[in-house]
C-alpha cells in the first residue's frame, strides 16, 4: 500500500513539475524599421526625429520605448506624420497612447486654421495598439499603413 502512495505521490509531483516548465510561446517581434522603410515609398519627404526631438515636441522619453520611429514630414504645410513604437511596458503603452491622442488632438487644431485638406487627413489619423505596440498613422495612405503595420503584428 505504501508503495502505491509513494508512486501516486511521485507521478503528482512530476505532472506538476512538467506544468511550471510550460511557458506561453513568445509574443512575435516586429522590426519597426523595416516596417517603417515599406511605408517611405508612399510618404512624402519625412524628418525622422532623433531622441531629444522626440522628447522635446512628443514628449516620448526613451525610456518609454523598447523601438520607436516617429517621424513628421519635412515641409509645414503638409500633416503626414507616423508614429511606430514597440512599449517597454504596459504602463508606458498607456502613457504613449495619451502621448498620442494629444498629439492628434493638436495636429487637427494646427491644421484647422490653414488648410481643409490637411485637417480631414489628421481627422483620418489613426492610433493603433495591438499588444505592446502602438502607430500614429497621420496620412492620406492611412488605410494601407494601418493594414500594414495590423499584417506586421500577425
Amino acid at each position: 500500500m505504501k508503495k502505491i502512495i509513494c508512486s501516486v505521490l511521485v507521478i503528482a509531483l512530476l505532472f506538476a513539475l512538467c506544468a511550471c516548465g510550460v511557458s506561453e510561446a513568445p509574443a512575435k517581434t516586429v522590426e519597426l524599421q523595416s516596417l517603417y522603410d515599406s511605408f517611405t515609398p508612399s510618404l512624402p519627404d519625412m524628418l525622422v526625429l532623433d531622441d531629444t526631438m522626440r522628447l522635446n515636441l512628443m514628449g516620448i522619453k526613451d525610456e518609454y520605448c523598447d523601438q520607436v520611429i516617429c517621424s513628421v514630414v519635412a515641409f509645414s504645410l503638409q500633416a503626414d506624420e507616423i508614429w511606430l513604437i514597440e512599449a517597454a511596458d504596459e504602463e508606458s503603452l498607456s502613457t504613449l497612447k495619451t502621448l498620442a491622442e494629444n498629439r492628434l488632438r493638436a495636429k487637427m487644431e494646427e491644421t484647422s486654421f490653414y488648410s481643409p485638406d490637411q485637417y480631414a487627413i489628421c481627422e483620418d489619423g489613426r492610433i493603433i495598439t495591438e499588444g505592446l505596440y502602438l502607430a500614429l498613422i497621420v496620412s492620406p495612405d492611412a488605410d494601407t499603413f494601418e493594414a500594414a503595420f495590423k499584417d506586421a503584428l500577425k
